[in-house]
């Protein structure tokens, strides 16, 4: 458990309990971009409980014992799509709080011939590249994982700094 400021508690609680009052979880959030101006998304797959068969980017929780966000965030990129250090470079694009969770936000450029080398492992379903019209069409159909629209607010610009 985590203070507004980041700041690790000393405390931990298991997956599925409640968040006491004044404490926050972390989450990892890569958005993978390529020179098409789409993100890396991936279908979750059906017999995960936090929304299953929905779209989503890469995305996971610190877990206990884990300090370096940058590694947690290497974690859960490598488990999901099989990627490491030597194929993407992370960048730190922000940090917000939504609910009680404080969410750190990477992005990383990956080629879009690399899409078919990916590996995916058994939390993900499909992958492909996505442009922002068709992710905000997901998001209206429900189909997308709920992330809030300060996150996107943050996202969406690192294409249009590419």
């Amino acid at each position: 458990m985590y203070n507004s400021r980041g700041e690790h508690q000393g405390i931990s609680i298991q997956r599925g309990e409640a968040i006491p009052v004044g404490y926050y979880h972390r989450i990892i959030h890569v958005w993978i971009f390529n020179e098409r101006n789409e993100f890396l998304i991936q279908q979750r797959a059906m017999h995960l409980t936090w929304f299953p068969g929905r779209w989503a980017t890469t995305t996971g929780s610190v877990v206990s014992g884990e300090s370096d966000l940058e590694l947690a965030a290497y974690r859960e990129v490598n488990e999901e799509l099989g990627l490491g250090k030597t194929q993407i470079v992370l960048e730190l694009v922000n940090e917000l709080i939504v609910g009680h969770s404080i969410v750190t936000i990477f992005k990383a450029f990956l080629p879009s011939y690399m899409l078919q080398q990916l590996k995916i492992n058994e939390e993900v379903a499909d992958v492909r590249w996505m442009r922002k019209s068709k992710i905000e069409e997901l998001r209206s159909l429900c189909l997308f994982a709920e992330y809030s629209d300060e996150t996107f607010s943050i996202v969406y610009p690192i294409l249009e700094k590419f």
